[in-house]
């Protein structure tokens, strides 16, 4: 099934600690279905489970060695924000904080995203939680968020 410079290639990634933990177990299941292991025994070996063997297996037939080390990329959500509407979020917290508040916190930035209508879907508090984490911002931290003179 595999050849030489494929059985060495596979080797070298079980062996090393380099690789991501998934690759390292799908070169496992290539290397022992060549030496012969039945699909229960290399899901015992490996951890993994039977539509995984077959999955790995069934890759490599078809479309080789390289596809059947990775994955597909996860599409994930669809961002809820628009980087232009990031920008809005960032200068709003970057500016002062509504008269009787010292600071912005999660809480008044959420509730001013939504009463100006930034937003074309629904913002929770973790939507904007993620996104201050994301840019390093801490409102509710320093009194002025944005320093004169200072270099970001």
């Amino acid at each position: 099934m595999l050849g030489k410079a494929y059985r060495l290639k596979l080797e070298r990634l079980v062996a090393s600690n380099v690789s991501a933990a998934r690759v390292r177990a799908r070169a496992q299941i290539l290397l022992l279905s060549d030496r012969g292991w039945d699909r229960g025994s290399i899901v015992e070996a490996t951890g993994t489970s039977t539509a995984t063997v077959s999955r790995v297996r069934g890759q490599y037939v078809v479309s080789g060695l390289n596809v059947a080390l990775t994955e597909k990329p996860r599409p994930g959500i669809q961002r809820k924000l628009s980087e232009r509407q990031v920008q809005q979020v960032v200068a709003i917290a970057c500016s002062e904080p509504p008269e009787g508040y010292a600071r912005w916190s999660v809480r008044l930035l959420t509730e001013e995203v939504k009463r100006k209508g930034l937003a074309d879907v629904p913002i929770g508090r973790e939507c904007i939680r993620v996104l201050l984490r994301d840019h390093d911002l801490k409102p509710w931290r320093e009194k002025n968020v944005v320093h004169p003179g200072a270099d970001r």
